[in-house]
């Protein structure tokens, strides 16, 4: 499968187990599937079967002997392995600089939360509108907008506040720097979540 969708159709099936298997594209699908990944309470050992159930279709199509769950239940690392590479646009992963180490630690964005920016970002930018039931946008289709959101959109901007670093600015620019984060905290869920948001209150070093 190419990722350069300019010259090539998007995929709508994986390879694994030695053939090709249909697996779902709607962009619903995979945000629910980032959303299940970004869940400390979703227990590490039902994580992959959960994502094999969204990926994977469990009705069976005419001239398909048997459901996509249901093949990916004969090779579940194989097709475990696929989903996440289609999900990532068949891209390897890069290593990372240490700034993004140190970024990965800090929750940016939430899809929950965060969903008011990304309809309205979409809608003001694209004419898009994500609510609508009967829109079925090719998960790559979508992603790639997302990514390709300008720096003055709302969700880019609410990202950018909340990993803006502090060093370098006077008293009065970390002070409204800190301000503007606490407006876009997003609710703790975990230990070091719940300090990093007290210390921000706080006006303690994060």
């Amino acid at each position: 499968m190419d990722p350069n969708i300019l010259l090539f159709e998007p995929p709508r099936e994986v390879s694994f187990g030695g053939g090709s298997v249909r697996i779902r594209t709607e962009y619903r699908v995979w945000i629910a599937a980032q959303c299940l990944c970004d869940d400390p309470k979703v227990p590490q050992k039902s994580l992959g079967l959960r994502l094999l159930r969204l990926a994977f279709s469990d009705d069976a199509r005419e001239g398909e002997d048997t459901s996509p769950f249901a093949l990916a239940l004969t090779h579940p690392q194989e097709a475990l392995e696929a989903a996440l590479l289609f999900f990532n646009f068949n891209e390897p992963r890069r290593p990372q600089t240490p700034r993004q180490r140190n970024l990965a630690q800090i929750r940016a964005f939430d899809w929950e939360w965060d969903a008011c920016y990304v309809i309205a970002d979409f809608q003001h930018l694209y004419g898009i509108d994500l609510t609508d039931p009967a829109l079925r946008m090719h998960w790559w289709r979508f992603w790639s907008l997302f990514r390709g959101m300008s720096d003055g959109s709302h969700t880019m901007e609410v990202i950018r506040t909340r990993t803006a670093e502090e060093d370098g600015l006077s008293s009065e620019e970390r002070s409204a720097l800190r301000e503007r984060k606490q407006a876009l905290m997003l609710p703790a869920r975990t230990r070091e979540e719940v300090e990093r948001n007290r210390n921000l209150r706080w006006g303690q070093d994060v």
